[in-house]
């Protein structure tokens, strides 16, 4: 005899089925959240090439708990963003001269595409956008503000993949922001600000000149930047074949995970020094105030 099942108990069946996937929903939004986070640290210098990532001080700085960190960073390892080291978990992915060069090379070819897309179907306000970006960066030149040359720098050319239209290339160039903005302030610093300049507007009068012209110039900017931040990092106090050695020795620090000033900004991708600000810090007493309480 077949049991029935009762109205009751089919309804509260539905209902734990639709809080488990709420739940479920919910849980994959906080993980996006989370890997966007720390990718963004990562993109703006909050957390340097080489350094630990400390799944509780994540966790502590993002108010989450310890899982969502977790899946973060095993995301950001499958971008190339996080490597786990044996014995001493995860850290920011140090580059090598390699990942450099290739990951230029990509975005040469990319922005390529870019160029002869954007040729065609600019507005009249998209080559204002762009302009206003440009007088963006030398104003920031000006303040000696590297960080806002970046962002400008790397919000001209997202801007002229948008005109372009080509979702997978805009996708792709997406995946490899950060670990562009690990490496664009080298370029940055080792070419005169106004050669600069000069190269972006160059590229916006290239879009009046039609696809073949802002494709070849598109190309050739972005392969010029990679030469320079190359030789600049190869220059620069770093350990053979990669970024910022001296923040991979201090691997127990916790992460600077505040904003900090321009100044120590600075210091800390030309030196490789990590900055000190109050949360981190913090963080790090606690903790060893909890261990030398156990």
């Amino acid at each position: 005899m077949r049991s029935r099942v009762s109205p009751h108990s089919a309804n509260a069946g539905r209902r734990a089925d639709a809080r488990a996937a709420e739940g479920d929903g919910r849980d994959a939004l906080l993980g996006g959240q989370v890997t966007e986070a720390i990718r963004n640290a990562i993109a703006d210098g909050r957390l340097l090439a080489g350094q630990r990532l400390v799944e509780r001080d994540l966790a502590q700085w993002l108010k989450v708990s310890r899982s969502p960190v977790r899946e973060a960073l095993h995301r950001l390892e499958e971008e190339g963003l996080v490597a786990y080291r044996p014995n001493s978990g995860a850290h920011v992915a140090v580059l090598s001269l390699d990942d450099i060069r290739e990951i230029y090379e990509v975005r040469a070819a990319l922005e390529r595409v870019s160029g002869q897309r954007a040729a065609h179907l600019a507005t009249d306000a998209d080559l204002v956008e762009l302009s206003t970006l440009v007088d963006e960066m030398e104003a920031a030149a000006g303040r000696g503000d590297l960080a806002r040359q970046g962002q400008a720098d790397m919000a001209f050319h997202n801007k002229l993949a948008q005109i372009g239209g080509n979702g997978r290339s805009i996708a792709l160039l997406e995946s490899l922001r950060a670990q562009i903005a690990q490496v664009i302030h080298f370029s940055i610093v080792a070419t005169p600000a106004q050669a600069r300049i000069d190269d972006h507007r160059f590229l916006i009068a290239c879009i009046r000149q039609g696809e073949v012209a802002l494709a070849a110039a598109c190309e050739a900017h972005v392969r010029r930047a990679g030469e320079t931040a190359i030789e600049a990092v190869s220059r620069s106090a770093l350990h053979p074949g990669g970024l910022v050695a001296s923040v991979g020795r201090r691997g127990t620090d916790p992460p600077p995970l505040v904003a900090v000033s321009d100044d120590d900004a600075r210091r800390q991708q030309v030196d490789g020094r990590t900055a000190r600000a109050g949360g981190p810090r913090e963080i790090g007493r606690r903790r060893n105030a909890e261990q030398q309480g156990r």
